[in-house]
């Protein structure tokens, strides 16, 4: 697995608790995780998900470009790779 793309609202667990579960194993702990949500972050969630997600991205806030250039940076892509970064 290279990046997790994660909700923070879904049925049955919150995207803060999946993070977390994520971030206890150790081999998975050091797999990027970005969040796309139409959650508006309180302060308290901001401390939450802090150095434990590496992006956060509002939906409706970005063009799907946009959102295939940022998974792209997180994977390390760039230009030079065939890759827009």
């Amino acid at each position: 697995m290279d990046l997790v793309l994660l909700d923070l609202m879904m049925p049955g667990m919150s995207g803060f608790e999946m993070v977390a579960r994520l971030r206890a194993q150790p081999e998975l702990a050091h797999i990027p995780i970005m969040i796309v949500s139409a959650k508006e972050l309180t302060a308290d969630d901001i401390l939450t998900l802090n150095g434990h997600v590496q992006r956060f991205v509002a939906k409706g806030s970005i063009e799907p470009e946009g959102l295939t250039n940022a998974v792209r940076q997180l994977l390390g892509h760039n230009k030079s790779q065939g890759a827009a970064a």
